[in-house]
């Protein structure tokens, strides 16, 4: 989906961008990274660990809570992240007939910008 992206672009501003869809893919992947150790926190701290995460010195480390916690951050985040996933690329616009009409136009644009250098 980058490169549709990349090609978008192209399509729409005329400019050749290849950087910032690069730049841009790094920067949400790490956002999202960085979100996932924030919400595995609030997740243990919605059962009570404030200050620490669970560890096997606890006085009861195997809790109702914290298998039930475990099996969310385990299985509830893919399967959300693999839901949201689903319905973006459902409500994706660049199908595979308006891309080759996108890259039609690219190649137009590229043969264009030779002839003038």
């Amino acid at each position: 989906m980058t490169a549709d992206c990349t090609d978008y672009v192209v399509y729409r501003s005329g400019r050749y961008v290849p950087g910032l869809m690069g730049t841009l893919f790094s920067f949400v992947d790490k956002l999202i990274s960085s979100l996932s150790t924030t919400l595995v926190a609030m997740i243990y701290a919605a059962i009570g660990y404030t200050s620490t995460l669970p560890t096997q010195e606890d006085p009861d480390p195997y809790t109702t809570g914290v298998l039930v916690c475990t099996i969310a951050c385990f299985l509830g985040k893919p399967a959300i992240g693999w839901i949201l996933n689903v319905v973006a690329m459902k409500f994706y616009p660049l199908t595979k007939e308006r891309m080759a009409e996108i890259q039609g136009e690219v190649s137009r644009i590229k043969a264009q910008a030779q002839k003038s250098a």
